[in-house]
């Protein structure tokens, strides 16, 4: 006998599934990966060194619970979380209350200090490489102050699928970025290029990470995770059309073998089913912020846990703390700053001190130079028993000319043309000049509008001698021991003429 088909039922089927499938893809777009590095030990600059510290028994620290029906989320981006450890470059907190359907998302530096339980204060992404998505919930938890329910952690190789099995997202990047790094060869012989145009396209999953781990840029490491957030909300957006559902088989894949988590089949599949209204709600998000310190020579955020707590309290539930929640807080807070203050100031009377025996030996060195040249010599100018001319003398008898002496190289530049008129040849021996060493010259396709040097090795100073050269020249430290040079200086469209 033939039978009407239910179409009542297959509009239900429809609306469980596309919850479903936009829920996966969260958890896939909001992994912030770490840019092509491969696992390895953290090398840690912790005063308290991993293992000097027992692991405090679980319960000894009072976790709030969020009030309400509401679950929150640890998202983690690695590579390869299968089978070993490696540090999760990017961290964020998802909360999500059922009864107001708000999903509220909380960006979490990698480099912020933190007291990771067993092995001291560290960065904070290296409690992926101690101990796994475990040790980085407790982690988090502690810092944050509030209970951790479930962790999802992605791998790079599950950002690209799923943003391809997706079909692409929307983004507007509003300003061009580049980025060049010859040594990373994986994606071709040229390295990895980052080099994204200005303006609304779509990008297929290999750009969109690109874009999504770019910080080359004045905004360091906060630019980094506003786009990351740009590109999940616009996987959110993409994943929760009807167009999706032809994609399913090709995004259901992306998923299962590139997504690890401790949510069971059933839980993902009840808060699918209930968080389908919130797919309909602008997404609240938020990063932590904290001041810049340098320990050891290792670049970390150091924070003040009360202001920390209550920012991200307020965002996550979207209401004022509670009293006992900041005391707790306050309280923390004496032992954090005592540890990081105190490191700090270790750390800078150690620099003091090199500094100041290096600078007491120069001056020895260079008088006892002095002298043996006094010694050895009876007159400026004179010729040895090799009948060669005397040091201090030029072939023709003649002191050097102090205009045409060589400077000593300070720093090794990747010189970026992104002007769109190929430029950059005008500044190399205007640079050189100045005692930078012009190692690479590279005519990007983008056109950005400011001219920016961002230094890649910690301890490296040349903003003077840039200043010099580019008066208005943006100067940012974000150092990368895998870079090739030490510095690279992208020259913008402010330094062309005015028309």
């Amino acid at each position: 006998m033939y039978r009407v088909p239910n179409k009542s039922r297959r509009r239900r089927h429809w609306r469980w599934l596309v919850p479903l499938v936009a829920v996966l893809a969260i958890f896939a777009a909001v992994r912030a990966i770490s840019l092509y590095r491969p696992f390895q030990a953290p090398a840690s600059a912790n005063p308290s060194a991993p293992g000097q510290e027992e692991p405090e028994p679980p319960g000894s620290h009072d976790l709030e619970t969020l009030p309400g029906d509401r679950q929150t989320f640890l998202v983690m981006g690695v590579e390869g979380w299968e089978g070993e450890w490696g540090r999760s470059d990017s961290m964020l907190v998802v909360s999500y209350d059922s009864a107001a359907q708000r999903v509220a998302m909380l960006s979490i530096p990698r480099d912020l200090w933190a007291k990771i339980p067993g092995h001291g204060y560290d960065k904070i992404n290296h409690a992926f490489a101690y101990g796994g998505p475990t040790l980085s919930v407790e982690t988090v938890e502690r810092l944050l102050g509030i209970d951790i329910d479930h962790w999802v952690a992605v791998s790079f190789e599950g950002f690209v699928e799923v943003i391809d099995a997706l079909g692409g997202v929307e983004v507007n990047p509003p300003e061009p970025l580049y980025y060049h790094d010859p040594y990373d060869t994986r994606f071709g012989p040229d390295g990895l290029v980052i080099d994204i145009a200005a303006g609304p396209q779509v990008m297929d999953g290999l750009t969109a990470l690109k874009y999504a781990r770019f910080r080359a840029d004045a905004e360091g490491d906060i630019g980094r995770m506003r786009r990351q957030q740009e590109i999940i909300k616009a996987a959110v957006k993409k994943a929760a059309t009807p167009a999706v559902i032809g994609r399913a088989p090709q995004l259901i894949s992306a998923l299962y073998s590139t997504i690890g988590t401790d949510m069971s089949v059933g839980e993902m599949i009840s808060l699918a089913s209930k968080g389908r209204p919130a797919l309909s709600n602008p997404i609240v998000t938020g990063t932590l912020t904290a001041d810049e310190y340098w320990i050891d020579g290792v670049f970390y955020f150091g924070a003040d846990l009360v202001e920390l707590r209550t920012a991200a309290y307020e965002l996550l539930v979207g209401e004022q703390p509670p009293e006992a929640f900041v005391a707790k807080a306050e309280a923390d807070n004496k032992e954090y700053q005592a540890v990081l203050q105190e490191a700090y100031a270790r750390s800078q009377a150690a620099a003091a001190e090199e500094e100041g025996e290096s600078g007491e030996e120069e001056p020895g060195e260079g008088g006892e130079e002095a002298g043996e040249e006094g010694d050895d010599a009876s007159g400026e100018g004179d010729e040895g028993e090799s009948g060669e001319p005397g040091e201090g003398d030029d072939a023709d008898g003649k002191e050097p000319d102090e205009d045409t002496a060589p400077v000593p190289t300070k720093a090794t530049v990747n010189l970026v043309d992104a002007t769109g008129r190929g430029i950059a040849w005008e500044y190399v021996d205007r640079l050189e000049a100045v005692g930078l060493q012009v190692a690479r010259v590279h005519e990007s396709t983008a056109v950005i509008s400011s001219t920016m040097a961002v230094v890649r090795v910690a301890g490296v100073d040349v903003a003077d001698e840039l200043n010099s050269v580019l008066p208005r020249v943006v100067y940012a430290v974000i150092p990368d021991p895998t870079s090739a040079q030490d510095v690279d200086l992208i020259l913008g469209t402010d330094l062309l003429p005015e028309e």
